[in-house]
């Protein structure tokens, strides 16, 4: 039979969906570069043409996720209109959904994230994605002040601390979730902080605890329903 010829951002896309239902099947660990090229049916020299070593694929496949949503966030949030405040609450809705969405591979992606040896790897993404998000949140928090619904003194920099909150306070929080092995203690952490999180968000922005109704507490309610029946 004669081999199949398919263009190189393609055969690195197979590779990368194939790896990541084996994930999802065996788990990281347990899968090899060898199950990966078999599925495939691709040398083992194929793998090694678009990544270094299986780490290197699992970086890529956390900057594809993230790239995803992002691209799909940006294109929802360009055609939302109304208050910033609406604005800001449709941000969390539909950033939360899509992740929703993908729980199952989010939560594999996320215990493979959040050990020690991938921590320089978590610092450098959340740079990528705060970069990306942060004219999207600055430009709503702008019509906010002028509307006169956010009492802010600095936009860049309350944009900066709401970011700041929700990568490397959630980051923190998503840490001690996937390596505790108390279920209980952790999905109480979880519940707790996401509370906390809402709160001190609404307080950056200067606004009455509860007036923006994010409903952070939803969305954690529906991810450990989706976690826990997995």
């Amino acid at each position: 039979m004669a081999r199949t010829v398919k263009a190189p951002e393609e055969r690195r896309d197979e590779l990368l969906d194939t790896a990541l239902g084996l994930f999802l099947q065996r788990g990281y660990d347990r899968t090899s570069v060898d199950q990966i090229t078999t599925t495939v049916g691709v040398a083992k020299g194929t793998f090694y043409h678009y990544f270094d070593s299986k780490e290197v694929l699992l970086e890529q496949l956390v900057q594809r996720f993230g790239e995803q949503l992002l691209e799909q966030v940006e294109a929802h949030m360009s055609t939302v209109t109304g208050s910033a405040d609406q604005r800001f609450r449709e941000f969390v809705r539909f950033s939360s959904e899509l992740k929703l969405g993908r729980a199952h591979e989010a939560l594999e992606l996320g215990r493979l994230l959040y050990t020690d040896e991938n921590t320089l790897l978590r610092y450098r993404l959340n740079e990528d994605w705060i970069e990306r998000v942060h004219p999207l949140i600055a430009e709503i928090i702008e019509q906010g002040c002028h509307e006169g619904a956010f009492k802010v003194n600095d936009v860049a920099a309350t944009t900066d601390i709401i970011l700041s909150l929700w990568f490397d306070f959630s980051g923190r929080v998503a840490g001690e979730y996937f390596q505790d092995p108390d279920r209980r203690r952790r999905v109480d952490r979880l519940r707790r902080s996401n509370l906390a999180l809402e709160a001190a968000v609404e307080r950056v922005l200067g606004v009455q605890d509860g007036a923006l109704g994010l409903g952070f507490d939803r969305y954690v309610e529906r991810f450990l329903e989706m976690e826990a029946g997995r």
